[in-house]
């Protein structure tokens, strides 16, 4: 959703939101040219398309493997509209699709925190991914997203995750006891 800000006419709107459906769609033809997995294709409108499960909406995908029954929803730049999207998005697709794989594709995230260097969007989607409600995977970036393409694999340890913190104590005897803090 985008909102009008001062000064922007509506035509001002539907402009850049324009530009920005071509961005993506741009991506999605590179990643489509650049794998070598040749069972990626772009969903198919009038099939492959999933109903909201709380609202009349119709979700549609970016690409489909049917062969691995996996589905990627590809986002060059997520913000919290997008993200939102993409987690009910998700929840639509696993009601319809059960036995399909979902992944969220991102080229890269807008914004990242000072403090460590990781961004919300990132974690709302992981969060969205761990409580099991429909993202079964996230790449980040276009060589992993390509990677995953060319060799879809699921155990793979997460590509951005949170540096591991710990704290040092000592025992009675003097040795260094590390904890570390799982959140």
């Amino acid at each position: 959703m985008t909102y009008l800000v001062k000064g922007m006419s509506k035509e001002d709107v539907s402009k850049k939101q324009s530009e920005k459906h071509c961005a993506g769609r741009e991506w999605e033809d590179r990643l489509l040219s650049l794998t070598s997995n040749p069972g990626w294709e772009r969903v198919n409108y009038s099939l492959d398309w999933a109903p909201d499960v709380e609202i009349t909406k119709k979700w549609i995908i970016d690409l489909v493997h049917h062969g691995e029954k996996i589905f990627i929803e590809a986002a060059t730049s997520p913000k919290y509209e997008k993200v939102a999207n993409i987690r009910t998005e998700a929840k639509a697709y696993k009601n319809k699709y059960p036995d399909y794989k979902f992944v969220v594709a991102v080229k890269a995230f807008p914004a990242q925190r000072k403090s460590d260097g990781m961004s919300s969007m990132y974690d709302h989607l992981l969060e969205v991914k761990d409580k099991g409600l429909g993202i079964d995977h996230i790449v980040v970036g276009e060589d992993e997203v390509i990677k995953f393409m060319n060799k879809p694999l699921f155990d793979e340890v997460q590509r951005f995750a949170k540096p591991e913190p710990f704290y040092r104590n000592y025992n009675k005897t003097g040795e260094e006891v590390v904890h570390h803090d799982w959140w």
